[in-house]
Order: structure tokens, then sequence, then C-alpha cells
């Protein structure tokens, strides 16, 4: 009896992203690696969220790499994917963005991780390979990978996809109170409106009060925690007393 053929990721419906990535002139990459890092993170989580939607794989690659010096977890990239009916090929993406932040931020890792194949994830070299076997071809699910890789609660929240499904209904959870927190947050802060406090200084504080809401809910409701992550998401610090206050404006707001 013959062997059975060795199947391909494209027999899955799998492009590799190293295959897209190969395929564009290292001309044409260097062009879009010299003008983001003059980019603020918040445009550039705009760009990420517009490249990734529209399938400009490269483009997200390269704008999830500039984040992620940038010390902005994949989590906190707000793509809002929760509106996405995910491809075979956006999850793979995800999970290379999410396996990179995890090389990056937490080398050490690769001690805790169970499988050899997976370790290879924490070389630039075997990167890629090692991406394609440990995503198995969309059928391993992200808890099992995440367990494979032994990373804790708070590593997995900075993640986007690779996280247990304890973690993944949480977060669900949260994109889906999020537009109702929304319309609760902005009611008093709008009713405000004055001369001094314009509409812009209200979609402002609108908008820093729902980031706020999201780390707290993420990350927990410690005001140093959320200081670190909205300056993680936004680029901006933020003292820890200020986070305190608005938190609790927020509590009250949403009792």
């Amino acid at each position: 009896m013959p062997p059975a053929p060795r199947m391909e990721p494209e027999d899955y419906g799998l492009t590799p992203l190293a295959q897209c990535i190969t395929a564009t002139s290292e001309a044409a990459r260097s062009r879009v690696r010299a003008a983001l890092p003059r980019q603020p993170s918040e445009k550039l989580c705009a760009s990420l969220r517009t490249a990734f939607r529209s399938g400009q794989r490269v483009a997200s690659f390269l704008l999830a790499e500039e984040l992620m010096a940038r010390g902005v977890p994949p989590s906190l990239r707000d793509m809002e994917l929760e509106r996405l009916n995910l491809s075979l090929n956006e999850r793979f993406d995800l999970f290379v963005y999410d396996a990179r932040w995890i090389m990056r931020r937490y080398p050490g890792q690769v001690e805790l991780v169970r499988y050899e194949q997976s370790k290879r994830l924490f070389r630039e070299s075997t990167f890629h390979q090692a991406a394609l076997f440990t995503f198995f071809y969309g059928q391993r699910p992200p808890g099992k990978i995440a367990g494979g890789m032994a990373l804790t609660e708070e590593q997995q929240w900075e993640c986007a996809w690779l996280r247990s499904k304890h973690i993944t209904k949480r977060a669900d959870a949260i994109a889906l109170q999020r537009p109702t927190v929304r319309k609760r947050l902005k009611e008093p802060i709008y009713a405000g409106r004055n001369k001094a406090f314009t509409d812009d200084d209200a979609a402002a504080s609108l908008l820093r009060r729902e980031r706020l809401w999201m780390c707290s809910q993420m990350f927990g409701d410690s005001p140093t925690k959320v200081a670190r992550r909205y300056e993680q998401m936004t680029g901006k610090p933020i003292a820890r007393n200020v986070v305190a206050k608005q938190l609790q404006t927020i509590a009250n707001v949403l009792r």
C-alpha cells in the first residue's frame, strides 16, 4: 500500500505568512518599516486594524512588529476582533503575533515549553516553520497551545488569540459589554459640555475612560497595573492617582 501523500498547508486552505513575506520585495518592506517609527502608537493600531481586515497580511505583520517593539501587547492593539468571522489565515496570523510577543517579551519562557518543536518558536531562524507546526493547520485549539507553552493567565490576557477557553469566554463577555459601557460612560461626560469643555474634550475623556475600563477588566483594577497597561495601549503615561480617581468614577457611573 503506497504511503499517504504528504499534506501541505495549502491543502488545508492555509497560506503561510512567511510565504507572503518572502513574496514581497525587501525594498518594499524596508520602505514600510522606515515610515512606521514616525507614527504614534494609536495611529499604528488603527492602521493595523484596517490592514488586517482588508487582508494585507504583510503590512499587518510589519505593523504588529513595530507595535511589539514599542511594548504594545496584541490584546491592547484594539483590533476589534469580536466583529470578525476569522478565517484560517487570520487565525494563523494572530497566533504569529501572539507567539512573537511571547518570544520577544518572555525569552525565558522557552524553558517551560513542553514540546521540542514549539521551543523553536523562540529562535528567529526557525520561528515561522515552528509556527506552522504548532498551529497545526488550525486543528490545535488555542487553549491547548497556550497550555503547551505554559502561559500564565496574565500572559494569555496579553495575547489576542492564544488563550484558554476560560479567558476567551471572559474576553468575549468584555467585548459584548463594551458598547453598553461606552454608552453609559458617555452620558455624564457629554452632559458636562460647555465652552471650556468642548465636544473634542468630551470625546477624548470618553475614550480614556473606556480604555481604562477595558484594562481594568482584563488585568485587574490595581491603579498601578491599569496605568501601565494604559500607557502600553496608547503610548501616553498616566499617573496612578489619576487612574484611581477615574476607576472610581467609572464604577460610580456603571453601578
